[in-house]
This record gives C-alpha cells, sequence and structure tokens, in this order.
C-alpha cells in the first residue's frame, strides 16, 4: 500500500535539509487531512509548497492519490487561489489541521512568518478525471500576426 511515509523525498527543492524534513511534516498533515475529508480544500504552507511542486506530476504522488481516493483521483494544485472565498475556506481548514497536531498557523493567511509556516498562494484539493488521465491544461495553435 502507498502511504504518505512512501512519497519520495523530493531532490528539486532548493530546501535545506531541516527546511526539507519539516515540509514534508507539514504536507503530511494536509495530506493527511485530505484522506479524511477528501471533499475540502486545504491551503499549503510555504514549506510544503515547496515539497509538493517537487512531488508535482511524479509517478508516485499520482499513485497515492489512486490509492487513497480513487483510480481517477488527481492532485488539484491550484496556484490562482490566493485572495478567493475559496482560499479563506481552505485556510481555515489547514489551521485546523494544524491545530489538531498541536501547531498554531496565523489566522490571517497574510501575516508574515519566518518559520515557512506562512500561507501560500495557492491551495490542494483531490481532482478528478475521466480515467484518460487528463491534465488540467489545454493546448492549442496560436497565429502571429505578420
Amino acid at each position: 500500500m502507498i502511504t504518505i511515509q512512501s512519497l519520495p523525498t523530493p531532490s528539486n527543492t532548493g530546501l535545506s535539509p531541516a527546511a526539507l524534513s519539516q515540509g514534508q511534516a507539514d504536507l503530511a498533515v494536509i495530506l493527511t487531512a485530505l484522506e479524511s475529508h477528501p471533499d475540502r480544500k486545504f491551503a499549503v504552507t510555504g514549506l510544503a509548497d515547496a515539497v509538493l511542486h517537487g512531488l508535482l506530476d511524479t509517478p508516485e504522488l499520482t499513485a497515492y492519490m489512486r490509492a487513497t481516493f480513487g483510480a481517477d483521483a488527481i492532485a488539484h494544485h491550484d496556484p490562482n487561489a490566493w485572495g478567493t472565498d475559496e482560499y479563506a475556506i481552505a485556510w481555515r481548514n489547514t489551521r485546523a489541521a494544524f491545530a489538531a497536531n498541536g501547531i498554531d498557523l496565523d489566522v490571517d493567511p497574510a501575516a508574515s512568518r519566518r518559520d515557512g509556516r506562512q500561507a501560500e498562494l495557492c491551495f490542494l484539493t483531490v481532482g478528478r478525471t475521466d480515467g484518460r488521465h487528463a491534465e488540467l491544461c489545454f493546448l492549442t495553435v496560436g497565429r502571429t500576426a505578420n
């Protein structure tokens, strides 16, 4: 069985070993909460976001999402969520998940922190595909004005 603990340590984060370890622990808090509440969105902390970016589009994260949430599940990372009502709810969900682990996060997501637990501009949720592993983007033919 694929678990949060079996996800690989990303090598492309640029984080120190201590920050990487904290980022992995923060992401584990968020993924554990997502497992309990797959219908919710969770904002990510700064260090969790760095780790998440190192795992996005990897076979291991894909396998974890499918094993945990179903064959059509993907990790949906929305980098444009900041400032939306959805983001405010996602930050509340994240604060509750961290509080359940004895960690206090700022009420205001815009608060500045130096410990890597500041709110990032994005959130994470379980996305669904149609089974053909569709991505969340598209490709078109553009034309230049000649």
